[in-house]
């Protein structure tokens, strides 16, 4: 069954005089799902939201949103979204609950409840009449994703949203992502902690230099990421030589006094074994998992 697009991109593209930020985008993003948008500075996931959420306009292509294209459309649809992009715009002199109010009326609607709930989720309920300009960083980005979640929009855009939140904190963050997507949200994260994305995200839109790099599921990224046996021995040396010799088709890499060994079909107990007889001792050996910073680089790299 084909799933109902978020967003939809066509040969989108976005060029400032002589850089072009965003180049022939082709991009589809599906219903129900955790986005993981990850790229460096400057990669173009800034110029890309900003275009989702009409803070700017393609030079050429096309953007659907739920299906809607046209300017008025779209327009309409983006009353659907919240976002929090680039920090949270909040208005320093007014307290939590003023800065929720405000966004509601902006929004066209009132509803004391929802203000209540939204500062109960992130865990504002206590901060009374507390100036938002005498928050924490955390506790501005909590107030953010508050503000990003006033009227139940369907589609969530959070950039960095765990930027200054403490362990507790992210946790927090963590199961709040997983709740929203558990009641259909749809959820577009761009962050730099590429674990915890790991942690959240259904799936990742790898983006550099204005193209997209990838977009792949967490099942596949999982079985593209290599595997490898990491181990220290007594005499790496005369590892290598054994490993090379009994098995050919082995990669060994040398990281510091670690061996990464890739393509080892044999069970890791036969490999404890081979060393030990010929008295090579083994300080250390695991099998691991290539990281998805590891691999997001790798994919820059090529």
């Amino acid at each position: 069954m084909m799933e109902e697009a978020i967003i939809e991109t066509k040969n989108l593209t976005k060029k400032y005089k002589h850089n072009t930020a965003l180049n022939n985008i082709n991009l589809k993003l599906e219903k129900g799902k955790v986005y993981g948008f990850i790229g460096k500075n400057g990669a173009g996931k800034t110029t890309f939201i900003r275009m989702i959420t009409g803070l700017a306009f393609p030079t050429s292509g096309e953007l659907s949103l739920f299906g809607n294209s046209r300017e008025k459309e779209l327009q309409e649809a983006r009353r659907k979204i919240g976002a929090l992009v680039e920090g949270p715009s909040l208005y320093p002199f007014m307290s939590a609950k003023e800065n929720l109010k405000a966004q509601q009326i902006q929004l066209g609607k009132e509803d004391e409840r929802e203000i209540g709930e939204l500062l109960d989720l992130v865990g504002l309920s206590g901060v009374g009449n507390k100036k938002a300009r005498n928050f924490s960083l955390g506790m501005k980005q909590r107030l953010g994703i508050a503000m990003s979640l006033i009227g139940n929009p369907d589609f969530l855009i959070w950039d960095e949203p765990i930027n200054g939140l403490d362990p507790e904190g992210i946790k927090e963050i963590r199961i709040l992502i997983d709740d929203l997507n558990k009641k259909g949200k749809t959820l577009l994260i761009s962050s730099h902690i590429l674990g915890e994305l790991e942690n959240t995200a259904t799936d990742f839109i790898i983006i550099d230099k204005g193209n997209i790099i990838e977009n792949i599921s967490k099942d596949e990224l999982l079985n593209k990421r290599r595997e490898y046996i990491d181990i220290v021995t007594s005499d790496n040396s005369g590892a290598i030589s054994i490993l090379k010799n009994k098995f050919p088709n082995v990669s060994i890499y040398i990281e510091g006094d670690h061996l990464l060994i890739e393509n080892f079909s044999e069970n890791i107990d036969y490999l404890s074994t081979l060393l030990s007889e010929n008295q090579i001792n083994i300080r250390e050996m695991r099998r691991e998992r290539e990281s998805l910073e590891d691999y997001v680089f790798a994919k820059i790299r090529s």
